[in-house]
């Protein structure tokens, strides 16, 4: 570690590290448009200007692959978070820009870049180096020339009896690497340019924040816009050959390639680009294009009236694009569509993980996770009964017993990992209990801000509840700014809107004669959605204990949901007691793609553990 700060020491006369530093502050309204594209994309604010900043660099080098650095903070355990040191690795984040992108696909192409890097981000990035390069010194010639950093931390104010601290602005006017971009968020947006004099002068550095600003008005504006449409001060070399084809019969063979062949595929498309509001080729990617489980939910809306079938949104997860979907849509038999095991992904050779949805059943936003996790790690989801005409499953140790055949199917002895989300956590939790009774093995069980059992008495309207989250709502209140306050009100509005009609929903299904479900008719059976029927499920779910250990993923928020905190609920449970980690975002928003990260971290830590204490794990596959 001190060995690197000696390496990097040149105390010479012509220092080669010496710099400078030219900085903008972006002007407010640019700051909240950014802001709100990166809500829109589904993005954190961090991609959104990586990609900006990728983008610039395109243009003015016209290089396809566009790589720059970034430090994470690597601390993926609740243990070391206390501690004082520097954890932090380097990643190196390339990104392609083949193809003249727009915006929002580059944007996607950003995300899956980042994400992959925070996945691994506790690999020692020096080690790496040193094994792909076999340098000795791995700070001599790095393979980047750009570190890009985002600075969030708080500045705390801390109150140290007989000690005044202020905080002072300290720059030793070098450059480690050829050019540093610091971004800072608070109070303002405001980006930093460090750079090593001897490479660039101050104009150049001027130049850049000008062109920098100019792309990322230009996303904002439209992010449809195509980015070789960048109109930028600096000018790019010539453009090299593009990698098209030229002969006549190749273009109409890639033209009949990208264009739609009957008429199912021709009316996807063209439901496709209402939901998109673009024009989408038969072989884009759903998610690639920035689909999330809740566009999936008004498309597929669209295409049962359209095609007058019912087909679950885990078939995106197989067929996400428009040829492959019009595949399953014109077979005569669908019949393996009927399974609740979905394959997120079903390679590697570990052992896999199942994991149970929320009360809503759909499993698509499952795939964020999945992917953090790595190839390596086989991943299913399971997804509810009734989704597609089938008989809903009506108590949780129904659920169960029907999940753990279909797991079965593909994992016939233990050990077992498993998993679930909120409510499916509570179903997890019964398909471990009912494997320790069978004699098998759990060698993981981890629930995902999941209410214990009788934390939902009263939900969401009892005494106890609303206090609880009331009191918590205003504290978060009082932390924000107006503007803040009046778009977090008008969410809770919503929010408390969509509860109500819930609520309404599960009385009047509850007042329905259970026996007249085979005649029951269209509003009957709507009302008795799955998620209704699962969140009344959970509230009759009184479960016996549990011979084992639960790791809890839990939010900040989570506790002030709920009647019981999760943590005193499921640790009377628990035989062999409980491990809390805690996650950034709230339950709705916890497994959204720029924050999965984190968590998956701390998850691939606990699997890796579990095959530490298995050195030699039986094979799963039957």
């Amino acid at each position: 570690m001190y060995g690197g700060y000696k390496n990097n020491s040149r105390e010479t006369p012509c220092d080669p590290n010496r710099g400078a530093r030219e900085g903008r502050v972006l002007p407010t309204d640019l700051a909240n448009s950014l802001k709100d594209l990166s809500r829109q994309e589904r993005v954190s604010l961090f991609m959104v200007l990586l990609a900006g900043f990728q983008a610039l660099l395109h243009r003015c080098s016209n290089d396809e692959e566009i790589g720059v650095a970034s430090c994470a903070a690597n601390r993926p355990l609740a243990e070391v978070e206390g501690v004082i040191g520097r954890f932090g690795n380097d990643m190196l984040l390339r990104t392609s820009l083949s193809g003249n992108p727009t915006f929002r696909e580059l944007l996607m192409r950003v995300r899956e870049v980042a994400l992959n890097a925070y996945s691994n981000q506790s690999l020692p990035f020096g080690q790496v180096l040193k094994e792909v390069t076999n340098r000795t010194d791995v700070n001599r010639n790095p393979p980047f020339q750009v570190m890009f950093i985002l600075q969030n931390a708080p500045r705390e104010n801390r109150q140290i009896p007989g000690l005044s601290i202020k905080w002072f602005p300290l720059y030793a006017g070098t450059a480690k690497y050829d050019l540093n971009v610091w971004l800072k968020i608070e109070p303002t947006l405001e980006v930093i340019l460090e750079y090593r004099t001897d490479l660039f002068r101050a104009a150049t550095m001027k130049r850049v924040l000008e062109d920098y600003q100019t792309v990322l008005r230009t996303m904002v504006k439209d992010p449809g816009e195509r980015v070789s449409n960048l109109l930028i001060s600096s000018q790019p070399r010539p453009t090299p050959v593009q990698r098209t084809p030229t002969g006549a019969k190749e273009i109409v063979a890639a033209k009949d390639r990208a264009a739609p062949k009957d008429d199912v595929q021709s009316r996807l498309v063209e439901l496709w680009k209402a939901a998109f509001g673009m024009p989408i080729g038969v072989d884009e990617n759903f998610f690639e294009l920035g689909g999330d489980s809740l566009l999936a939910a008004r498309l597929f809306i669209q295409i049962e009236k359209a095609f007058q079938t019912e087909l679950p949104l885990a078939v995106l997860l197989e067929a996400p694009t428009i040829r492959q979907l019009a595949g399953i849509i014109s077979a005569p038999i669908v019949h393996s569509l009927r399974s609740s095991l979905v394959a997120v992904q079903p390679r590697g050779t570990k052992l896999p993980l199942f994991c149970v949805p929320g009360h809503d059943g759909e499993i698509v936003n499952l795939r964020y996770l999945s992917r953090s996790l790595g190839t390596d790690q086989p991943f299913f989801g399971l997804t509810a009964q009734g989704h597609s005409g089938e008989e809903p499953n009506k108590t949780v140790e129904d659920m169960a017993a029907h999940y753990l055949r279909e797991i079965r199917t593909i994992q016939s002895r233990g050990p077992y990992f498993l998993s679930g989300l909120c409510f499916g956590g509570m179903v997890a939790y019964e398909i471990a209990r009912l494997l320790k009774t069978q004699g098998e093995e759990v060698a993981l069980l981890a629930l995902f801000n999941t209410p214990s059992p009788g934390a939902l008495k009263g939900w969401p309207f009892g005494r106890i509840c609303l206090t609880k989250r009331i009191a918590y709502e205003f504290r978060k209140l009082r932390t924000l700014r107006t503007k803040e306050k009046v778009a977090v009100f008008g969410h809770q509005v919503a929010g408390l809107t969509r509860l109500l009609h819930e609520s309404f929903q599960r009385a009047l299904w509850r007042a329905l004669p259970q026996s007249s479900d085979a005649g029951a008719g269209k509003e009957a059976r709507r009302l008795r959605s799955v998620a209704n029927l699962n969140i009344l499920a959970a509230k009759a779910y009184y479960p016996a204990p549990y011979a084992g250990r639960i790791i809890l993923f839990l939010t900040e928020e989570v506790g002030s949901r709920y009647a019981i905190d999760p943590a005193r609920g499921w640790g009377d449970l628990a035989a062999e007691g409980i491990e809390i980690y805690p996650v950034a975002g709230d339950n709705l928003w916890f497994l959204r793609a720029d924050i999965i990260g984190a968590l998956a971290e701390k998850l691939r830590f606990c699997i890796a553990r579990v095959h530490c204490d298995h050195k030699e794990l039986p094979g799963a596959f039957s």
